[in-house]
């Protein structure tokens, strides 16, 4: 079943936007690789506008998923707590820029930069809850383009034809890579 939460109305450009300020904003938006981990610690906490993170580390989360983010109706410090609950396995093979867990980093940041304690959960075995969703109301849409984008800026792509150099370039997996490129020529 897909979990997924309804979220306000982002379109593509919009979280393209989004993602290429906060590359600017830690100076690295024509660096191929950068160090992902180190902004998620260093970075993003100091510069989030009404939010306090938390990061949870685990050996294992026993959950579908390495890691997720959590919007609490709590207060700390003034500001809407957040949680990041991650597994330990992510952040240190994103050290190592291993492809998969510099993806889900960015994946997570997204949603922590999108998202608040406002998504309303979507799932479309439930009558309780949204049915159906258009991408651009999807919290899990939004956070893979935010993924792309901010791993992977259109500026930068452009400066490629082979999604496998690309892919290379920027440490992120093929897919990501052919997405990236798609969207460089939707541009032009």
């Amino acid at each position: 079943m897909l979990d997924d939460t309804k979220v306000p109305w982002l379109d593509a450009s919009k979280i393209e936007e989004f993602a290429l300020a906060w590359r600017k904003i830690e100076g690295n938006s024509n660096a191929s690789i950068f160090k992902i981990v180190e902004f998620l610690y260093e970075t993003l906490p100091n510069l989030l506008v009404g939010k306090a993170l938390e990061i949870i580390t685990y050996d294992d989360l026993g959950e579908d998923s390495p890691a997720f983010v959590r919007f609490l109706n709590q207060r700390k410090h003034g500001y809407q707590l957040v949680e990041l609950h991650i597994e330990n396995w992510v952040l240190e093979n994103a050290k190592l820029d291993d492809e998969e867990a510099r993806k889900i980093i960015a994946h997570e940041i997204g949603h922590i930069i999108l998202h608040d304690v406002s998504a309303q959960k979507f799932s479309p075995g439930s009558e309780k809850n949204v049915r159906f969703l258009p991408n651009e109301e999807s919290g899990e849409w939004q956070a893979k383009r935010f993924a792309d984008a901010f791993l992977v800026p259109l500026h930068v792509a452009a400066s490629f034809d082979n999604p496998e150099e690309l892919a290379e370039y920027c440490a992120v997996d093929i897919d990501c890579a052919k997405r990236r490129l798609i969207s460089v020529r939707a541009e032009a």
